[in-house]
């Protein structure tokens, strides 16, 4: 593993002009070397350039959050041969109406469309014409915090977005950050086919795949506060693993490998986590920590 340390710093001027002002860490500084994009659009091209400089990443990359991301299992087992893949860029789907466990339950899912966030950020941005939310009603949002790609695929990625955020702080206030976030803008490009090569470019439904977003499945809106934490949309195995609702038993990603945004479910994901310590590196034998058997195993 090849850490990078980076150090924060005033922004430019330039993409303050106007902006309004947030208490939000990574929305309201730059990095030095990076001064023209606040922290929250930076770490992209510090990933694109962190992985221009890799020559021996030839495989699969995800681009993640890592705050709120624990792994079950290796992340790109399912996905075969890099070199050989059809799609070469995998967008993962948060829970949406179609694959909405609750079918009875329509408040447990967001649809991209009907999203007041998404449009509250990009309609003063692009203009609500160009946004036109009503076309994607149906449409899921896509998690800015887990993309996968091989390298060709993740480089078309970076290089897009980042070019997105400058071309947003050229455009003025309305454009930039706080005021348009990287999530928003990831999904807006997305709609538009702005990451090119659509026969090689996927999202990859909710419940499905190398990864399960249980942000808004741990939150019932219906219930009074606190209403996190919940627990009935979450499946497990026979070892009390998290599964993916929508993989069949036997299916290699049957058990989530990345579990993301498991913040919104702490009141019982804490304890769980302390019923799998062999999932993870523990602190009650600081000296003897072995990998997880999927590292240890040839990852």
């Amino acid at each position: 593993v090849t850490y990078y340390a980076i150090e924060t710093s005033n922004c430019t001027e330039a993409i303050l002009d106007g902006a309004s002002s947030t208490s939000n860490g990574v929305r309201s500084v730059c990095s030095k070397g990076l001064e023209d994009l606040k922290l929250e659009w930076g770490r992209y091209e510090m990933a694109r350039r962190w992985l221009n400089a890799c020559e021996s990443c030839t495989g699969w990359s995800m681009v993640i959050d890592t705050r709120d991301i624990f792994f079950q299992a290796d992340p790109f087992r399912s996905l075969g041969d890099p070199d050989e893949a059809q799609h070469d860029l995998l967008f993962v789907e948060e829970i949406a109406t179609h694959t909405n466990t609750f079918p009875d339950q329509p408040n447990r899912a967001k649809n991209l469309g009907s999203s007041p966030r998404y449009t509250s950020h990009v309609n003063p941005c692009y203009g609500k014409e160009n946004v036109n939310a009503a076309s994607l009603l149906e449409r899921p949002m896509l998690c800015s915090g887990t993309v996968i790609g091989n390298k060709s695929g993740i480089r078309r990625f970076l290089s897009k977005l980042v070019d997105e955020f400058h071309k947003n702080n050229e455009r003025g206030s309305k454009c930039r950050s706080p005021a348009t976030t990287d999530q928003w803008t990831m999904n807006y490009l997305y709609y538009r086919g702005d990451f090119g090569y659509i026969s090689q470019t996927k999202t990859l439904p909710w419940g499905t795949g190398p990864v399960l977003t249980v942000g808004t499945p741990c939150v019932n809106s219906l219930i009074p506060t606190p209403n996190h934490s919940q627990k009935d949309m979450i499946e497990f195995d026979g070892d009390g693993l998290i599964v993916n609702p929508h993989e069949e038993e036997g299916a290699v990603d049957r058990i989530a490998p990345t579990l993301h945004q498991w913040d919104r479910c702490h009141k019982w994901i804490n304890s769980w986590f302390f019923r799998h310590t062999n999932l993870f590196m523990t602190t009650f034998k600081p000296d003897d920590e072995p990998a997880m058997h999927w590292i240890a195993d040839g990852f």
